[in-house]
């Protein structure tokens, strides 16, 4: 069998021809690295457990409304954790943004809301003082907070002496009771966490708090038993206590998910499986022509095969000697492979977390583990299987006696020329199959990286603003709110302009004289609601005028139409003067008279250019009050001016309003695309590694067509 003079034997055939060998090992160490990294990448961002504790029972539980994952009402999430048997330590949290407030510094913080046992739910200590103890949740108790590790580095310096420690977190003096282990953001990206009231967890009915929720599957129990638990339940309690306006009110069902497909959604196991068919037949296409290189190798020394099968040696030892050689160059492309996909994860790390800071999930971390490596195994055993097959047949299925009687004309031509077709034919399906894919799939990433929003983006920063539905219960003292804060912010020095914007989704609408059959033949649009402003901000005016005063609640009920809208509608005329009726959703059907036309701006997809992704309709902010809205701004200095003057204006109207977080318009547009722009940059190296492969692909096959037919040559 195998001996120690075997390996000898093919590692001095490999040193032999060391740029042959250099060759095969880098081809196949590029292969092994693209599909050993897709496979790493992808399986921690949708199938690997969660990185806590028995984190493979952890599940999230979201209702479903028209397509969407959307939070549950308190109450229906309270009778269902008291009647669901398939799920365990059932818990609720809400995330919000909130204003924490040191010395004369502020910030806003993402932050979880959650029930007291959350860390003992993730079985985590934290790193400094306490977590939440039972007493914490109780109506009137002192607030108490708990920082995540970076949160503390950054805005408190690492300060040992900060647990016990009291801050202003919302207007509210809060103590800090403890800090969390470093990457710890449990349940997706937290970085401060506070307690909630037995009010807000157990109340007696429906109410207008809404949260999600985290569980852990009972022992037995699947996803898909308990998502059919939940659904039964939440139909039967949405028919014993029916609700006012059940038609809008009431959730679809109910989605029971790890945390990881409820974050990716539907579309993620696609992407999974798209990229690694891509990158596997990379790896399948290096394979091929490492193989072929080593079938022109075998070819070379064909005589001296024949010789020592026709002296006696044991077929099963020569095809043993053929695969260790193949090995050999498996096993070191394989470790070569490992580095560079070391090297990429981190750099993976670094790029994701410098970019997308406190934005992504705590799981999307990536490093050099038990399961990459156990992956890298199994990939290296198939390429070692893919590369040994052609040279190992080879080897073992000559006829000694034609050979050496006949050379390899006579011995080997018809077999031969069968397989050099064969391979012909592989390399050209692979080649293309990975062109094709990768080139499709290069131009949507780059057009998506280059696309053009419409925006004038120059100093333009923006802050959701979510008022206490308590506090504001009326539409005008909403409306109030919203006026108080627009006039603080245009006394600012620092602000040049400002608006109150916030997006609807699409909305129906149906233009005066035209008729339509069905429901389904109204058109859609995007619907805005913006406030009054002297001049319209990132849009420009094309015809008639913004809103202003005379737009008030009762007013004249008017709207704005983007200029692709009054094109497809008014070609040979303007818009101005006529009228629109809104029918969607939470919609008064009534007519409305068009007063401005303003300029595009891309709302739909990244990729076509269709009419309906610059179509939107503005209503006018007095004639459909919402009570979440974005505070848009053009500032004169810095970003980091503009959010201390939007931080001053609204403690000015109210010290206890939560402010989002303030974002750079330009910043977030770049974000969209960068994920493109890297994806293009991506696609790009691969495909030239694809080029890389044909060459040595076209080389292997011709060197082996050469070595095949020498002696033909030479007659």
């Amino acid at each position: 069998m195998l001996q120690l003079a075997d390996i000898t034997y093919a590692l001095r055939l490999l040193r032999k021809t060391p740029r042959f060998t250099a060759l095969t090992i880098l081809v196949l160490a590029g292969g092994l690295a693209i599909s050993i990294y897709t496979f790493s990448v992808l399986i921690t961002m949708l199938y690997r457990d969660l990185p806590i504790p028995e984190g493979a029972s952890v599940v999230r539980v979201i209702g479903k409304k028209d397509g969407r994952n959307v939070p549950m009402n308190a109450f229906e999430l309270a009778e269902l954790r008291a009647q669901a048997r398939t799920l365990r330590e059932f818990g609720i949290y809400s995330a919000s943004p909130s204003l924490l407030t040191d010395t004369e510094s502020s910030r806003s913080v993402k932050s979880t809301y959650a029930e007291w046992n959350v860390f003992q739910f993730t079985r985590t200590q934290p790193l400094m003082g306490r977590g939440f103890v039972p007493d914490d949740n109780i109506v009137g108790a002192e607030p108490v907070a708990v920082i995540g590790h970076a949160l503390w580095q950054s805005a408190f310096a690492g300060d040992p002496a900060v647990v016990d420690r009291v801050v202003r977190i919302n207007g509210r003096p809060t103590r800090i009771v403890g800090v969390m282990p470093p990457r710890y953001a449990f349940p997706i990206s937290a970085e401060m966490w506070l307690p909630l009231t037995t009010r807000d967890i157990s109340p007696t009915g429906y109410t207008q708090t809404v949260f999600s929720a985290y569980a852990r599957l009972a022992p037995g129990a699947t996803e898909a038993r308990a998502d059919a638990e939940l659904q039964a339940l939440l139909q039967r309690l949405q028919h014993q206590q029916p609700r006012p306006n059940a038609d809008k009110e009431n959730l679809d069902g109910v989605f029971v998910a790890s945390f990881q497909r409820a974050q990716t959604g539907p579309e993620g196991a696609f992407v999974f499986a798209v990229l690694n068919v891509v990158s596997l037949f990379i790896l399948l296409l290096a394979c091929v022509n490492v193989g072929n290189m080593l079938l022109a190798r075998t070819n070379e020394r064909i005589k001296e095969i024949a010789v020592r099968v026709a002296l006696g040696a044991p077929r099963l030892r020569l095809m043993l000697q053929m695969m260790l050689e193949s090995a050999i160059i498996c096993l070191v492309g394989g470790a070569l492979a490992l580095v560079l996909v070391a090297w990429g994860l981190r750099a993976t790390n670094t790029f994701l977390n410098s970019t997308f800071e406190g934005e992504l999930p705590f799981w999307w971390y990536w490093q050099l583990d038990g399961g990459t490596v156990l992956a890298t195994v199994a990939f290296v055993v198939v390429a070692i299987l893919l590369v040994s097959v052609l040279p190992t047949w080879s080897a073992t299925n000559i006829s000694s006696s034609a050979l050496l009687r006949d050379g390899t004309r006579g011995a080997r031509g018809r077999t031969s020329g069968k397989i050099s077709r064969a391979l012909v034919t592989v390399e050209i399906v692979l080649i293309s199959v990975v062109m094709l894919v990768g080139s499709a799939m290069g131009i949507i990433a780059y057009r998506a990286a280059h696309v053009d929003f419409g925006m004038d983006t120059t100093n333009l920063v923006t802050m959701p603003v979510e008022l206490d539905l308590k506090k504001y219960a009326k539409p005008a003292e909403q409306l109030l709110f919203f006026d108080r804060l627009l006039s603080e912010l245009r006394r600012s020095g620092d602000i040049e302009a400002a608006t109150v914007l916030q997006e609807l989704g699409e909305s129906e609408f149906a233009v005066d004289g035209v008729e339509y059959n069905t429901p389904d033949d109204y058109p859609r649009a995007a619907l805005l609601v913006t406030s009054a402003s002297p001049a319209p901000i990132a849009t420009r005016l094309i015809e008639g005028r913004n809103f202003d005063s005379r737009d008030s609640e009762t007013g004249l009920k008017t709207i704005i139409v983007s200029q692709s809208l009054a094109q497809m509608y008014w070609p040979d005329s303007t818009a101005l003067g006529k009228r629109v009726r809104l029918m969607g959703e939470g919609t008064t059907p009534e007519n409305r008279v068009v007063v401005g036309v303003v300029s595009d701006i891309r709302r739909g997809d990244l990729l076509t250019n269709r009419k309906s992704n610059f179509t939107a309709l503005y209503l006018p902010l007095p004639q459909f009050i919402q009570p979440a809205a974005s505070v848009l701004v053009k500032h004169r200095g810095s970003v980091g001016e503009a959010r201390n003057s939007l931080y001053r204006a609204l403690a000015n109207v109210d010290a206890y309003a939560i402010p989002g977080r303030v974002l750079s318009y330009g910043a977030m547009l770049e974000k969209l695309t960068l994920m493109a722009t890297t994806m293009t940059d991506l696609f790009i190296r691969c495909g030239l590694f694809a080029i890389l492969l044909a060459m040595t692909g076209i080389y292997g096959l011709t060197s082996n067509a050469v070595v095949q037919r020498t002696h033909e040559i030479g007659l």
